[in-house]
């Protein structure tokens, strides 16, 4: 997509393309279980991995310090983060927080924020808002 206009490209991203869904890959990207790929949709990092469920797309951020938990592609059985090595399952569920044990404020389990993932006619779909506007037509969630 080309804009002439960066301000007609940031309202477009509030008000049009914030609620949709947008192509993060294909299917065949991630036929085995721990196959990832990181993308960026609209400002965001997102790490698409295939789960024990499925495909399901997450913030490719540590809640803890911000730094991104994988990049490229490739396959893994978690996620570290480099920085203070927050560990996270393949559904995206912290599974490990060094130090934090104490801390109170990490419930256990607490899960990378999940964009929404949906797989239809071979793609993943992502959607950044929480409730897109409207059913990829063919698709799981």
């Amino acid at each position: 997509m080309f804009y002439t206009s960066p301000m007609f490209f940031e309202w477009e991203k509030e008000h049009l393309l914030r609620d949709q869904w947008h192509c993060v890959g294909r299917v065949d990207e991630l036929p085995e279980v721990g196959d990832y790929l990181t993308t960026v949709i609209l400002d965001e990092p997102v790490l698409v991995v295939r789960s024990a469920a499925g495909p399901v797309a997450l913030s490719n951020v540590c809640r803890h310090r911000g730094m991104p938990i994988a990049t490229g592609q490739g396959s893994a059985r978690r996620f570290v983060c480099s920085y203070h090595a927050w560990t996270y399952g393949l559904d995206g569920a912290l599974l490990r927080a060094p130090r934090m044990e104490n801390a109170g404020s990490i419930p256990p389990g607490a899960p990378c924020h999940g964009s929404g993932c949906a797989t239809g006619t071979g793609s993943c779909m992502s959607a950044s808002a929480l409730r897109p506007r409207w059913n990829w037509a063919g698709c799981t969630t």
